[in-house]
C-alpha cells in the first residue's frame, strides 16, 4: 500500500510540474520565432516585407488567445486552435528562411577594387575580360 501511495505521489508531482511548461510553450514558441526572424533580417535569409508578415500573423496570434481566454474556451481548445495556427508560422518561416529570394549583400566579395577597374576602362585596346577570367 505505501508503494502505491508513493507511485501516485510521485505521478501527481509529474503531472503538476509539466503545467507550467505547458502554459508557456506558446509564450516560448512565440519569442522563438521572434528571434528566428531577427536573425534572418540580420543574416539577408529573410526580407523585411516577410519578416512584416510574419511579425503581424504573430500579432493576430495573440490577439486570438486574449479573445479565446475571454469567451471561455477551455484550455485544451486554446492549445489546440493556437498550437495550429503557431505550426503555420513555423512552416512560412522555414519557407522564407530557404526561398533565396534575400536582400542583396553588401559587401566586396564580387566587386572589382577601385584601382582595376579604372584600368579596365582605361585600356580601350584590350577586349574585356570574360566573367571565368576576372
Amino acid at each position: 500500500m505505501h508503494k502505491i501511495a508513493l507511485i501516485a505521489l510521485f505521478s501527481v508531482v509529474g503531472v503538476l510540474t509539466t503545467f507550467p511548461a505547458q502554459a508557456n510553450s506558446i509564450r516560448d514558441r512565440l519569442e522563438h520565432q521572434q528571434a528566428v526572424i531577427e536573425r534572418g533580417i540580420e543574416n539577408g535569409s529573410i526580407t523585411r516585407r516577410e519578416a512584416k508578415e510574419l511579425r503581424n500573423e504573430q500579432r493576430d496570434i495573440r490577439e486570438l488567445a486574449e479573445e479565446l481566454r475571454d469567451a471561455g474556451a477551455s484550455r485544451n481548445e486554446r492549445r489546440r486552435v493556437l498550437e495550429s495556427r503557431l505550426d503555420r508560422i513555423d512552416h512560412r518561416l522555414r519557407k522564407a528562411l530557404h526561398d533565396r529570394d534575400a536582400r542583396p549583400r553588401r559587401d566586396d566579395r564580387y566587386r572589382p577594387d577601385s584601382g582595376e577597374r579604372s584600368r579596365q576602362f582605361l585600356d580601350r585596346d584590350q577586349p574585356p575580360p570574360r566573367l571565368w577570367e576576372r
